[in-house]
């Protein structure tokens, strides 16, 4: 196979040994996660996950805002522009964890202005109950930092 074909297909840059740690930790989300949300009243999101994530990983990561495949969505971005998304939408099992400039996913996630994406979903990031979900979501995650540190 040529190998320009094949470059257009791998990472321009590989995940970091870091990062696939971090991925690691962060698919031990849901199951930490189900239990503190089954005993909650709140309905967790995509962007309430992703907005909690990187102020917990902050050093790591970013909460980015977008559409994927046709919906608003939000998802974490490394700093080697890896995409960790924690709720893949249209996919049963997650977290994921790919590069942004793969050929086949440039399309796939879609940065969008946080006010474009803000609106499309009703202001809902400026509510109290939006707020009182990030911040629900802290603690567990905090936990989870520690545990695999």
């Amino acid at each position: 196979m040529d190998k320009r074909l094949i470059e257009h297909y791998l990472p321009m840059e590989p995940p970091s040994e870091e990062e696939r740690e971090l991925f690691d930790s962060l698919s031990l989300m849901p199951a930490v996660l189900s239990e503190h949300l089954s005993r909650s009243r709140h309905f967790t999101s995509a962007h309430a996950l992703a907005e909690a994530a990187a102020l917990v990983f902050s050093e790591d990561l970013r909460a980015v805002a977008g559409r994927s495949l046709g919906y608003m969505h939000a998802w974490l971005e490394t700093k080697t522009k890896h995409v960790i998304d924690l709720m893949p939408i249209s996919i049963m099992s997650g977290p994921i964890f790919v590069h942004k400039d793969h050929l086949g996913l440039r399309r796939f996630y879609v940065q969008m202005p946080v006010r474009d994406v803000a609106a499309a979903v009703d202001n809902v990031f400026d509510t109290s109950e939006y707020r009182t979900l990030v911040e629900s979501l802290l603690d567990p995650l905090r936990e989870l930092k520690r545990t695999r540190s």
